[in-house]
């Protein structure tokens, strides 16, 4: 089990608003794609990955100083050199982009909300174990791992293309 990002079990948007999550994960209409937190602190933004992102024109700069920054204010947390952060929120857009360089499994997604100490946990059943005490038939595609470098390139390349894009429709 991975711990969580505000507390020891939950990620941070869950443990925010663990019923809205468990509506959703349990919807009739709603097939989700988790991403969970053993995936996005695999894919880690590192030093040449902030200095290739730094050389995209216009917006590569920002996007390297807010990184530098967090990390910085974690050095500064934490008290020890943080070399690398992991990378949240590209990853569900990279997945949504490009799905082949990720591996997946379907399963079962539901939210504790009740626990007094596993509020926000979610609960991710790729195996079946809750088949017959749960309404099982909702699925949700479970990121399990991803290339890293694939995933590196491809967020470069989209932010670069658009960029392009950008200054194209400005000329």
């Amino acid at each position: 089990m991975y711990t969580g990002n505000c507390n020891c079990v939950a990620e941070a948007n869950i443990f925010n608003d663990p019923t809205a999550a468990k509506i959703v994960f349990n919807s009739k209409w709603n097939s989700c794609v988790i991403a969970p937190l053993n995936v996005t602190h695999s894919i880690y933004i590192d030093t040449p990955f902030l200095a290739e992102l730094n050389d995209i024109p216009i917006v590569g700069p920002p996007i390297f100083n807010s990184h530098k920054h967090y990390i910085n204010a974690l050095v500064e947390k934490f008290g020890y050199v943080i070399e690398t952060i992991p990378c949240h929120d590209p990853v569900p857009v990279v997945y949504f982009l490009e799905p082949e360089i990720f591996v997946t499994k379907t399963g079962f997604v539901d939210v504790e909300t009740e626990g007094k100490l596993t509020v926000g946990m979610t609960l991710i059943d790729t195996m079946g174990f809750l088949k017959n005490d749960v309404n099982y038939e909702n699925k949700s595609i479970v990121l399990t791992s991803c290339d890293q470098n694939a995933f590196k390139k491809k967020c470069v390349d989209v932010i670069k293309e658009r960029m392009f894009e950008i200054l194209d429709k400005e000329l």
